[in-house]
């Protein structure tokens, strides 16, 4: 089972936690800082589970803002699978897991927690909205949303779909 974010207190407020080092199976960060980003509404991308695992929070990058704070809503598909091209637009198929205002960040923006489990060979489906503010992501080369973007022993990130900046719902 992952182990949750380390949290740094600060003396100026924040409704968004602080990293002070990486989680014991971070998969590293789906975006990056070149020429051509491009703003999206938000990303909608699966994890497979290779061994049992609880996801308790997911990443992010704001498209720019840095030091200010944007809504964002997170949700999972309600049931077990890959998101598809007819359930992504359906919003009675998602559960609202996530939400509420987060740092924009150049390390990346973290939604508050939740508990997501995940059984072993299972997919889940994400999305990740960013409101009024869009969200940038990696090329990582897919092609097809069955495509791994990052890996390590206890699960698969695939390649997501960019989703345009009014939201799918």
């Amino acid at each position: 089972r992952p182990s949750k974010m380390p949290i740094i207190f600060s003396s100026r407020p924040s409704k968004m936690p602080i990293i002070s080092s990486l989680p014991r199976h971070f998969l590293g960060s789906s975006t990056f800082d070149s020429n051509g980003n491009t703003g999206m509404g938000g990303i909608m991308f699966d994890i497979k589970a290779l061994h049992d695992v609880e996801i308790t929070q997911l990443t992010w990058q704001f498209n720019g803002g840095y030091g200010s704070s944007y809504n964002y809503k997170c949700y999972k598909k309600t049931a077990l699978g890959p998101h598809t091209d007819t359930d992504m637009f359906d919003s009675s198929k998602w559960t609202l897991i996530a939400s509420g205002s987060a740092e924009s960040l150049v390390i990346g923006s973290v939604t508050s927690p939740f508990s997501v489990q995940v059984r072993s060979g299972e997919v889940q489906a994400f999305y990740i909205y960013g409101g009024r503010r869009g969200i940038v992501s990696q090329d990582g080369g897919g092609r097809s949303t069955l495509d791994v973007y990052k890996s390590d022993e206890n699960m698969e990130i695939r390649t997501g779909r960019g989703l345009f900046s009014g939201g799918v719902f």
